[in-house]
């Protein structure tokens, strides 16, 4: 696919992506910065099966890392829409279950100065966390070591963003929202992808975004939609150094942090 980017939209949608939490060239504002707009012409593209061997990585990733473990701990489903759901229950918990239940992520973290973003998989989860961004690639390499392809879907508006997932199981693209936790469905529970999303008539956008569950699922958050590939065989690609808060997110965070 080729990358067109997520800037130039709209003017309060760049402000929002110009003072992001993540410092410029790790992990999470690379794949943001690499994700391609999906239009028209990229439903084809963007409708294909995955190159499975893209998303093969070796043992010792798996051996040195806690995902495999808790995905087949939380996930222990062999049908994989029901493994997606039960993943994205995992990681919508993240923030109660992590760094402990006794001190979860939203006590622990006094103030936004006292949390970090960013790092490997591994410490978005053991860190604890509900920043979707993160959230959303510590779920794409939870399902990438179920054995399920997935990339990252950027949904966003005038007034905010959310950041998603999309899988490919049981032979078709599912989007997924790890912190709803949410498999987007027909009404008759058939699973949808981004382009059936994107390209759905009105009444059946109503249909894809009536339900509930979670802050985002807000129809208004997908006037863009933007897909970025991340594959965890290559983390060696990547800076999985950690951001500290900004002053714009400071000012947005500190009042609402842990009320």
């Amino acid at each position: 696919m080729a990358k067109i980017g997520l800037k130039g939209l709209d003017q309060k949608l760049d402000q929002l992506l110009e003072n992001r939490i993540y410092r410029d060239g790790t992990v999470d504002a690379v794949l943001e910065d690499n994700a391609v707009l999906v239009t028209e012409d990229q439903y084809e593209q963007l409708s294909a099966p995955p190159d499975f061997e893209k998303f093969a990585f070796d043992d010792i990733r798996k051996k040195r890392i806690l995902l495999l473990q808790m995905a087949n701990q939380y996930a222990p489903s062999s049908d994989p829409i029901e493994k997606l759901f039960q993943l994205a229950t995992f990681t919508r918990n993240l923030e109660k279950l992590f760094p402990s239940p006794e001190h979860p992520a939203y006590k622990y973290y006094k103030t936004p100065d006292d949390f970090w973003w960013g790092g490997t998989e591994e410490m978005v989860m053991t860190k604890g966390s509900d920043w979707c961004a993160e959230v959303a690639r510590l779920y794409c390499a939870l399902t990438q070591v179920c054995g399920i392809p997935s990339r990252i879907v950027y949904t966003m508006s005038s007034d905010g963003g959310h950041v998603i997932s999309e899988c490919f199981a049981d032979g078709k693209w599912v989007l997924v929202d790890p912190l709803a936790p949410k498999v987007y469905t027909k009404r008759n529970g058939h699973p949808i992808g981004v382009v059936e999303m994107v390209s759905a008539s009105k009444e059946e956008f109503e249909e894809y975004t009536s339900s509930p569950e979670g802050v985002y699922i807000d129809k208004s958050l997908f006037k863009y939609v933007g897909v970025s590939e991340y594959r965890i065989a290559e983390a060696d690609q990547y800076d999985y150094g950690i951001s500290k808060c900004n002053d714009y997110y400071r000012k947005i965070l500190e009042p609402i942090w842990n009320k």
